[in-house]
């Protein structure tokens, strides 16, 4: 709070040497620093305080007097600058008695104290009517009240109770009874009949007349004439309608009851009672309350009507807003001060601020696309999704958004699930998330399936290895068609297969049970049939070379001596020599083959007679031993069939014996060749 003190009061000051006393008349208080939350979907917050008055305590002395003039409110409003204000209220008399034996009515309550009050509040006012009286009876005396809005009771000064004569027989407790300063009410002079408590109507009986009213309650209604009951304040404090002229005085008065007969109770913050029992007594006086300080509270105090008067300091006092926003507006986000200002008019002027604080605490909305549940991409293990990205919003402003975790729009999502966030973040710093669940599921089975195939051999090759699947292949069984081995299990890698073309179908399952089926033709070609020759000069008369020749086409000859297609018996040097023809035909694969062919290199050879090198035994089963004579070394052999093909030849190791073994040829007739350290020997050899 700032505070300037600017006036020097002299008037009203005392010198001290040369010290001068200073007097400050201006004052003003503002409200505590206030702090909230924006209002929802607002940038700011509307909010309301008690806006500041300033006051004048160096004002001139002022009142306003309150009488009974009808049975009507009144009100008072609080002058600006004024925010404390002396309330002295009094209540009313009881009507009094003067016929044969006279009696008093009750006085009133006289309740003074201090308030503090609202510049421009409008106070409401009830002043209490004294009691009417018949002369021989009369009617209680209305409470006086004062009042804020919203039936926020300041005040309030009991009536007293109503006389009686007691129908001329005189007696004692005649008199009204006093009103009192405690809340509760007094019952009736007999004391047979209570007063009401806690801001509730007086009682009556039976013959009597009206108890008197309350603050919240009508006082109860006696059997002597109807609606002879005070009226509670918030009913409109009516006094009760008595019997030739003893009715209740307005502030809710009970009336009195038939000539002689008894008074009624005076009305209050709670009503007094009145009794219609012999000997006629008087009526009780109503209760009293003080809300104020500094209180000065008398209970039998006035006679007749009751009175307010309102007392204060009323001197000019000029409030001014200086800066920030009046109460009721709409405060931005951030902190704004509000600064208020009272002057005199003059030089003596006081200040005072306060801020208010309006913090942004509501979150960015936005709302992710749905849970996203897709199948894998044909042939892929992950599947391309795309969705629309949230449209954010903020009541202030939206600084950044974007999606923070998991994979942008058009990525490849891999199987299972990613779960993508969105997060967005206000000008303020507040952040708002949403969450899409992408899923992505693998529901197609194994794939890979070969091409139809062209094949020389007659053996299945297993294709299993190429099928491909996200969570591997668990399983494949295959079925044949057009062979006699039916189907099994695995990839059938092995299984022998017909010349021809053979359909197989392959059963494929993952390891989520996902199946698909694959089928493929393999044609297995016939095979070739391979046949070759070659020219041969043995005699080696002149020496020329020998045009090799092969079947089928495309081979090429290699071998000691071979140049191309040609033999050349000189180069080769002595001796017998194998020479090959290799080729690759192609007839929808790859087969390749050789033929073995043997040539004799010019020399002049001995020929040795046959008992030089002897076989034994000859035909045999399949087992022939060679054996050459002594002194005479077998270098080499080889053995041809009918068809002139070497199906056997060696070269080392022989010395002069060795053995043939042809068990694993068919029976017939081969010709074994034999070259010596001296020459060639043929041999027939016969297998049976």
């Amino acid at each position: 709070m700032k505070k300037r003190l600017q006036k020097y009061m002299l008037g009203a000051t005392f010198l001290v040497g040369t010290n001068m006393a200073i007097a400050q008349c201006v004052s003003i208080t503002c409200p505590a620093d206030i702090t909230v939350s924006n209002d929802p979907g607002v940038c700011g917050a509307t909010v309301t305080y008690s806006t500041p008055v300033g006051q004048n305590s160096c004002g001139s002395p002022a009142s306003q007097t309150f009488n009974y003039t009808s049975a009507a409110l009144q009100t008072f409003t609080v002058p600006a600058g004024v925010d404390s204000i002396h309330i002295v209220a009094t209540g009313a008399q009881g009507g009094s008695v003067t016929t044969t034996c006279a009696a008093t009515g009750g006085l009133g309550a006289k309740m003074e104290g201090d308030f503090v009050v609202t510049p421009g509040e409008v106070i409401s006012i009830m002043v209490g009517q004294q009691g009417y009286t018949n002369g021989s009876d009369a009617g209680g005396g209305g409470g006086t009240f004062v009042v804020r809005t919203g039936n926020v009771l300041l005040i309030a000064a009991g009536g007293g109770g109503g006389a009686t004569n007691n129908i001329g027989s005189c007696g004692s407790n005649r008199d009204g009874s006093n009103a009192s300063i405690t809340t509760s009410g007094l019952s009736s002079g007999d004391g047979l009949v209570a007063g009401g408590i806690n801001g509730n109507g007086g009682g009556a009986s039976s013959g009597s007349g009206g108890g008197g009213g309350g603050f919240l309650t009508d006082g109860t209604a006696g059997s002597g004439l109807a609606n002879n009951n005070g009226k509670a304040y918030v009913n409109g404090g009516a006094g009760g309608t008595g019997n030739n002229t003893d009715s209740g005085g307005y502030g809710g008065g009970g009336a009195g009851w038939f000539t002689g007969g008894n008074g009624g109770g005076g009305g209050g913050y709670s009503g007094g009672g009145t009794s219609g029992s012999q000997p006629y007594t008087g009526g009780g006086g109503g209760g009293s309350y003080n809300a104020g300080t500094n209180q000065v509270n008398v209970a039998g105090f006035q006679t007749g009507n009751g009175q307010v008067i309102i007392s204060y300091n009323d001197g000019p006092a000029t409030t001014t807003m200086l800066q920030g926003l009046a109460s009721g507006s709409v405060f931005p986000i951030g902190v704004t001060t509000v600064e208020y200002q009272v002057s005199d008019g003059g030089t003596d002027v006081q200040s005072c601020s306060f801020t208010v604080t309006v913090n942004d605490t509501e979150a960015p909305t936005m709302t992710c696309p749905a849970n996203i549940t897709v199948n894998t991409d044909p042939g892929q293990c992950t599947a391309v999704v795309s969705f629309s990205d949230p449209v954010p919003a903020d009541n202030c402003g939206v600084a950044t958004s974007s999606w923070t975790s998991g994979l942008a729009s058009g990525s490849a999502f891999p199987i299972g699930q990613t779960v993508n966030e969105y997060t967005v973040v206000d000008i303020n710093g507040n952040t708002g998330f949403c969450q899409t669940t992408v899923e992505v599921i693998d529901a197609e089975g194994p794939i890979g399936c070969p091409s139809n195939t062209d094949y020389c051999d007659s053996v299945l090759v297993g294709y299993g290895s190429s099928f491909t699947d996200c969570s591997g292949v668990s399983t494949i069984a295959y079925t044949l068609s057009g062979v006699t081995t039916g189907s099994g299990s695995g990839d059938g890698a092995g299984v022998p297969l017909n010349v021809g073309v053979t359909t197989v179908s392959y059963d494929l399952t993952d390891g989520l049970g996902n199946s698909s089926t694959c089928s493929f033709d393999i044609t297995v070609l016939t095979p070739t049939i391979v046949t070759g020759s070659s020219s041969q000069d043995t005699t080696c008369a002149n020496y020329a070379p020998a045009q090799l020749t092969g079947t089928p086409s495309g081979g090429t000859w290699s071998g000691t001596g071979v140049t191309g297609t040609t033999f050349d018996p000189s180069v080769s040097g002595v001796g017998s020599f194998e020479l090959v023809y290799s080729f690759t035909e192609t007839n929808g694969c790859i087969y390749t083959d050789t033929i073995t062919q043997v040539v004799q290199g010019c020399a002049n050879l001995l020929e040795l007679d046959g008992d030089q090198v002897n076989v034994l035994p000859n035909p045999s089963s399949g087992i022939f031993h060679v054996k050459a004579t002594e002194g005479l070394t077998i270098e080499s052999f080889f053995v041809m069939d009918v068809n002139g093909k070497v199906i056997i030849s060696k070269e080392e190791g022989l010395n002069n014996e060795t053995t043939v073994d042809l068990s694993w040829y068919e029976n017939g007739i081969y010709i074994l060749t034999i070259q010596t350290s001296k020459g060639k020997i043929s041999k027939k050899l016969i297998k049976n």
